[in-house]
């Protein structure tokens, strides 16, 4: 995160870039957008989702195009109340996205009349998740939503299959899009009722 909005930083002084594009995550977002607000510098933000970064941290430099963490909670956030149950635990990488991600989930879920029972915070960079996942088997929440980004939702995915903690019913991909269909049209008819 550093090297990015130093190479950034020696850029943008040196009258080297007209305008930056990318990112990899939100706080590397949130770095390069400070030095390019510092010297004027165009910054296309692609990629990340933290509401702060298209919200509360924008200026007159900075274009966001990426979903944030609210619209992705609007999109699924009913549907799997509806269908799994309303108690839910959050994991949640322990940085700028994590964090928004899980307080937007945890505000759409009391909206809808659930609740978060617990929440982890997950250090960035986190491989073994048995820990994390043992204490998320005996919390029997009825969903667990990981805003967990990365190579650590790689190393978490893989885990959580290795240990058999999903049913082979609930990898079914078809079934997702459908539930992510679902929230869609209530986060459609949520918007249109807010009007």
């Amino acid at each position: 995160m550093q090297l990015n909005a130093k190479r950034s930083r020696q850029s943008a002084h040196r009258s080297l870039v007209a305008f930056v594009v990318g990112a990899v995550q939100s706080g590397v977002a949130n770095a390069i957008s400070q030095v390019c607000q510092k010297y004027g510098v165009v910054y296309f933000n692609t990629n990340s989702s933290s509401t702060t970064e298209s919200a509360k941290d924008c200026h007159r430099t900075k274009f966001v195009w990426d979903g944030n963490s609210h619209n992705f909670a609007l999109a699924v956030v009913k549907a799997s109340v509806d269908k799994y149950g309303k108690n839910w635990l959050l994991l949640t990488n322990d940085y700028v996205w994590g964090r928004d991600s899980s307080a937007s989930v945890r505000k759409t879920l009391e909206r809808f009349g659930g609740k978060v029972i617990d929440e982890i915070l997950v250090p960035v960079g986190t491989r073994d998740f048995s820990a994390i996942l043992l204490k998320a088997q005996q919390l029997k929440p009825d969903v667990v939503s990981p805003s967990i980004g990365g190579d650590d939702f790689k190393a978490m995915r893989q885990q959580v299959i290795v240990f058999h903690l999903l049913a082979p019913e609930e990898l079914d991909l078809e079934q997702f899009e459908q539930l992510l269909e679902q929230g869609r049209s209530a986060a459609d008819a949520t918007v249109a009722s807010e009007r």
